[in-house]
């Protein structure tokens, strides 16, 4: 009985350390879409966020990342009435490091670049307002990544991102899929 519960832990280790190899010249991209809605100011809120990144060495990966986010609040009070709608887009360098070998694999992760913001707001009286504005953003995100073969994995993570529109703080996590597209071809 010991020798069958030895070898099943040892195989159920094997198959976990053998999965999601990220090596060298491999390509990833990474899918994360986020929604919320608040009852508070009739809120919600769209996200979609984009990477692609090149193993550039075992466990690490250097590449682009698109972030777009829609926002929409209803206002009715005495003093102020209207529909505020924020739209940003940001785009820059990200890089991630993975740790160790197994099928569940943590990471951190940084991403910098410049953040394009678009405020429209209508009130009550029908005037209208359009602000835009550009300013740099630096993301630090830690995360898991649970790779279900070798090409395929769900990521878990959680960063530090406070956008402040009208007194609304955003923080949270992202949930989203990673998949390994492959190798570049070496030149002989």
């Amino acid at each position: 009985m010991k020798t069958l519960i030895t070898s099943a832990v040892f195989c159920i280790l094997f198959s976990t350390v053998s999965f999601a190899q990220l090596d060298k010249g491999y390509w990833l991209g990474n899918v994360v879409g986020n929604f919320g809605i608040s009852d508070k100011g009739n809120f919600w809120f769209v996200n979609l966020n984009t990477q692609s990144l090149k193993l550039v060495d075992k466990n690490l990966a250097i590449g682009l990342g698109i972030d777009y986010n829609y926002y929409k609040s209803n206002v009715k009070g005495p003093q102020n009435t209207g529909a505020y709608r924020h739209t940003y887009l940001e785009i820059g360098p990200v890089v991630r490091k993975y740790l160790g070998n197994s099928r569940c694999k943590p990471y951190a992760e940084l991403s910098t670049g410049i953040q394009m913001f678009n405020s429209q707001h209508l009130n009550s009286e029908f005037s209208y307002l359009d602000e835009q504005q550009y300013k740099f953003f630096l993301n630090p995100t830690i995360g898991v990544s649970w790779w279900f073969n070798e090409n395929v994995s769900l990521n878990l993570s959680t960063g530090f991102k406070t956008t402040n529109f009208n007194n609304i703080m955003f923080d949270g996590f992202r949930i989203g899929v990673s998949f390994k597209i492959g190798k570049m071809s070496s030149k002989k």
